[in-house]
């Protein structure tokens, strides 16, 4: 039960017949029994612990017997509860094979031939397969998988087809591996989302203002500036800053649509409407009109990136301190821009009086409400929450 093997040792001074099968045993006088039991790595437990905690489904592949890997399995952390099965019970059929590489967790007496098709049906089921193996019976189950890893004490031609090589075969190593990939798949999904509501606004601006002919709200050097201050420096510090948000496992194009449409649509309605505002009903001239369109794009565009981690299912994960202090300072940037009179005179811009400021604001909340109220459409509900995507390791 705790998988241990045990080797027992006899002497005898009875002749070894020349035929064992055809002669009886000899008597053997008990010497003694040696146990022998698996070592554990150190960090095997803490690795294991990681990779649950991220998610990662784990599979555990061996070619000892049940009583061996299950106890090794149970002492770095798999849960009791998990599937097991042997060799001789996986079916042939490779839609069978994938049902049950998924319903379980520990598979023991496995050979080459089962480790290789096991990988390959979960490769086919849309999982995206990391192995780690360190002998040559290995070699065509990590051939198969989409990421290699090799110990660095393994066989040579282990090493050869791996991706990675742990050179000191310490899986401490692969927690630090999977969360800066993680880091940056999480980045990616946030800037991709900030560069496409840019794109989205920018296409509405075009469709709405410029096509019918009506005077445009900004002037390029506006726009400029407001790409710097919601575009340019949050993409740089969220290419830098730690990212520990849940890892998106659904459809990468419908994510960033549900969140860059509706914010991209907002975001030209609200500036056109600031623009109209100050410039057509107030009577307040064309370059307050554009400068109040300016700050309500700005303060859209801030305000957006502060959310560009929620999203359906996503609506309880806090705003990180770092980003809201990103967001004051820009803010802060901004006012001081306005405030400046050669700069302010730079990109042609004025200073509001409060009736501007009101306006202003007031057209950044309908800029807020129709964003809230598209993303609750269920047609955008819908893209953000189908996962049709293949999985994460």
């Amino acid at each position: 039960a705790a998988g241990r093997r045990v080797v027992a040792f006899g002497q005898s001074g009875a002749p070894l017949p020349d035929d064992p099968k055809a002669a009886p045993a000899p008597r053997l006088t008990p010497l003694a029994l040696v146990v022998l039991e698996e070592t554990l790595r150190p960090d095997a437990a803490e690795t294991i612990a990681f990779m649950r905690e991220q998610e990662v489904d784990l599979k555990l592949i061996s070619g000892d017997a049940r009583a061996t890997v299950t106890a090794v399995a149970y002492a770095v952390g798999v849960p009791r509860e998990a599937g097991v099965v042997e060799g001789p019970e996986l079916p042939e059929d490779p839609e069978a094979l994938a049902e049950v590489a998924l319903a379980n967790t520990i598979f023991c007496r496995i050979k080459p031939e089962q480790k290789k098709a096991l990988v390959a049906a979960l490769v086919g089921a849309g999982r995206y397969v990391a192995m780690i193996g360190d002998g040559v019976n290995d070699v065509p189950a990590l051939k198969t998988a989409r990421m290699a890893v090799a110990m660095g004490s393994g066989a040579q031609v282990t090493k050869g087809v791996a991706d990675v090589v742990l050179l000191k075969d310490q899986f401490s190593r692969l927690p630090e591996a999977v969360g800066e990939g993680r880091r940056i798949a999480r980045n990616i999904h946030r800037l991709g989302r900030l560069y496409l509501t840019k794109t989205v606004y920018a296409a509405a601006l075009i469709l709405l203002v410029a096509v019918p002919g009506f005077a445009f709200p900004f002037l390029p050097r506006h726009l400029t500036l407001a790409a710097l201050l919601t575009i340019g420096i949050p993409s740089f510090v969220l290419a830098l800053a730690p990212s520990d948000g849940p890892l998106y496992r659904g459809h990468l194009l419908r994510s960033l649509a549900a969140f860059a449409v509706p914010a991209g649509l907002a975001t030209a309605l609200g500036s056109i409407l600031s623009f109209f505002l100050v410039d057509t009903v107030a009577g307040d001239g064309l370059e307050a009109g554009r400068t109040a369109a300016t700050t309500t794009l700005i303060i859209l565009g801030l305000a957006f990136v502060l959310l560009l981690e929620r999203g359906p299912g996503r609506e309880h994960i806090a705003i990180q301190s770092y980003m809201l202090a990103m967001v004051a300072g820009l803010g802060a940037l901004y006012a001081l821009i306005l405030a400046a009179a050669p700069v302010r005179d730079f990109f042609q811009m004025e200073l509001l009086n409060s009736t501007e400021w009101f306006l202003a604001m007031l057209s950044t909340a309908v800029g807020l409400i129709i964003a809230s109220a598209l993303w609750r459409l269920p047609a955008i509900e819908r893209l953000e929450t189908l996962d049709d995507a293949p999985e994460g390791p």
